[in-house]
């Protein structure tokens, strides 16, 4: 009560000494908060709702929705009134609040909360023109309090007669008449408004489910039993740390619709388990609704089935029907555009004109595997697509720049390391088959340069970004383990051998005498191989300059070294002159990223993409 007296001089402000520290003239609405928490509490208890709490709650949603309004008008008076050079927020609050007490009066009160009312108070409040004089005295919201204090009684009997017992209310179910009730809220106002930030706010039970990429599947009986082969199965994107949907339109595609597909299926288990499925006879429920399912769309006959089930109740069955008929119209929605976007072997944002073929209407139930198929697609396999691999292209080219230390001599460092990591090791990586050959004709390149087989350093480093387009090739294919990848993975290094050791062979054996001719040749081998690794990564004007740069770089290096000693260049010197149509290649692709595919059509840019 001591609260309650210190309030009343402080004109509607809990106070601590001389300092105002909480305005509570709507207080009113922590009361209204309460009071449906009460029902709220009691309902819980109980396991159902009572119909003799419908009307009070109705009134209290009333009293909450006028204490909305008032705290709007009011603040808006603050708006209008308020001084911004005062330092009194004390008597800024109380000035607004007087007017709106005016504002009140001028519409014959608060009128039981009508709604009508309200407005009218709401559009006074809203002119620009100010009103008459406040009041000095007067409570604004005695209505309000006497409101939901008349509800907390309907709420206490009703509460009494259900034989209802609510722990934590007990002030309230002990409130016999309205003054206890007033009495009881205040108190409950100045201990618990401060917590209450917004108690406005619905207080909500909330209760959590889970939606698991590792649930069964009605339309996929298929899928492995075992938790994490059926996650894979599924998913396309739960690599690279569960980024590597953000690889491509279609992974994100795949896995949006497995999650819809899962969250429709825990949806039904949620609704099944509070309605209790399992112990009601449903039959006569499931004949008709497998009827009608059949009737709206006749491709479900075969995912439904004939017969009845055979448990005596069918509650189970009526929740499998149902997750069939919701993950059926998920696939009609997603995979007639998956289909699309795998046809058109599109990874890119899907674009308004695939939008418009993905059509459901000849759709049938083996379409739906393609899901299966984007599924188990992996990173590896990604990265066949020529488009993800100029992504990956700039990736690498914008991390190598990320990574660089800080400081002029890292700087240095960094730089002169740059063409011996992001040809060889980054291509190699990206486009590995077309490496190796590039590989080899490397290989073939030194050789012609220096007439040797062999030479120290520039082919031992042609064998070792070989060895790395190797190791990628087989990190790629391995996974696979069948015959087909397995033969085509050696064919392609006994080819790349083969391109070495022949070109070598011929060389020395018919054209090391033609001395005019070796600048010529190693300008067209470093231009070749310079294009074949780059043709996947980045777009063919691109590849073609910088082999030509590469090339010539090459070429008038050796025909320099050669007009000047009248000899092949010696392995260091070959190696150098390597470096430095690397450090070319490397200059120009650091110029010119791999730009992203566009077209001024979605229809040009689809075609661009197949």
């Amino acid at each position: 009560m001591a609260a309650a007296h210190r309030t009343a001089r402080h004109g509607g402000f809990v106070s601590c000494g001389h300092r105002i520290l909480v305005p509570v003239t709507f207080g009113r609405r922590s009361g209204v908060a309460l009071a449906l928490d009460w029902i709220r509490a009691a309902e819980a208890q109980l396991g159902a709702s009572l119909s003799t709490l419908e009307e009070p709650r109705r009134k209290l949603y009333e009293a909450r929705f006028a204490c909305e309004v008032l705290v709007a008008c009011r603040d808006r008076l603050l708006l209008r009134t308020g001084d911004p050079s005062s330092t009194d927020v004390g008597e800024w609050v109380t000035t607004a609040d007087r007017w709106l007490r005016r504002i009140v009066e001028l519409e014959g009160g608060l009128k039981d909360l009508a709604v009508d009312n309200l407005a009218a108070i709401a559009e006074r409040a809203t002119r620009k023109e100010e009103p008459a004089a406040a009041p000095s005295s007067g409570s604004l919201t005695a209505i309000i309090w006497e409101h939901v204090a008349e509800q907390c009684l309907l709420i206490r009997k009703a509460l009494t007669d259900a034989r209802a017992v609510t722990p934590g209310f007990r002030a309230l179910t002990e409130a016999q008449d309205r003054e206890t009730v007033i009495r009881v809220l205040t108190h409950a106002e100045h201990v618990l408004g401060p917590l209450r930030p917004d108690p406005l706010a619905e207080s909500t039970h909330i209760r959590l489910h889970t939606i698991n990429a590792a649930a069964d599947n009605a339309i996929f009986p298929g899928l492995p039993t075992e938790t994490k082969e059926r996650v894979n199965a599924k998913l396309s994107g739960n690599t690279l740390m569960n980024f590597a949907s953000f690889l491509s339109a279609r992974w994100r595609l795949n896995d949006w619709t497995w999650g819809r597909m899962d969250a429709a299926s825990a949806l039904v288990d949620v609704v099944a388990e509070r309605d209790g499925f399992g112990s009601t006879d449903l039959r006569d429920e499931l004949e008709l609704l497998r009827t009608d399912l059949v009737g709206v769309d006749p491709r479900l006959k075969a995912l439904i089935g004939e017969s009845l089930p055979e448990d005596d109740l069918c509650g189970d069955a009526v929740a499998r029907l149902l997750k069939r008929w919701l993950q059926w119209n998920i696939v009609l929605q997603e995979v007639p555009l998956l289909m699309t976007l795998q046809a058109k072997s599109v990874d890119g944002n899907p674009l308004p004109d695939l939008d418009e073929s993905a059509k459901s209407e000849t759709f049938t139930q083996d379409d739906k595997d393609v899901l299966l198929t984007v599924g188990k697609e992996s990173v590896a396999d990604l990265l066949t697509r020529s488009s993800l691999r100029r992504t990956a292209m700039r990736l690498g080219l914008v991390a190598w720049r990320a990574v660089q230390p800080v400081g002029k001599l890292w700087a240095g460092a960094f730089a002169v390391l740059k063409p011996l990591v992001l040809p060889p090791i980054l291509v190699g990586f990206l486009a590995p088959v077309p490496s190796m050959v590039a590989a080899a004709l490397g290989w073939i390149t030194l050789t012609v340069a220096t007439d040797a087989r062999f030479s120290w350093p520039g082919h031992l480093l042609v064998v070792l970004g070989a060895g790395v387009a190797a190791a990628c090739a087989l990190l790629r294919w391995w996974p696979k383990k069948n015959v087909r990848t397995t033969v085509l993975t050696l064919l392609r290094g006994l080819f790349t051998v083969g391109v070495a050791a022949g070109g070598a062979y011929l060389w020395l054996r018919f054209g090391a005498e033609l001395t005019w001719l070796r600048p010529l040749v190693v300008m067209a081998l470093t231009g070749v191989a310079v294009v074949t690794s780059l043709w996947s990564v980045t777009e063919a004007w691109r590849s073609l300059a910088i082999g030509m740069a590469s090339g010539l770089f090459a070429g008038v290096v050796v025909g320099a070294v050669i007009w000047l000693s009248s000899e092949p260049l010696n392995g260091v010197v070959a190696a150098l002159a390597m470096y430095g149509a690397l450090a070319v290649e490397t200059v120009l692709l650091t110029r010119w990223f791999p730009a992203a595919r566009t077209a001024s059509t979605p229809s040009a840019a689809v075609a661009s993409q197949t």
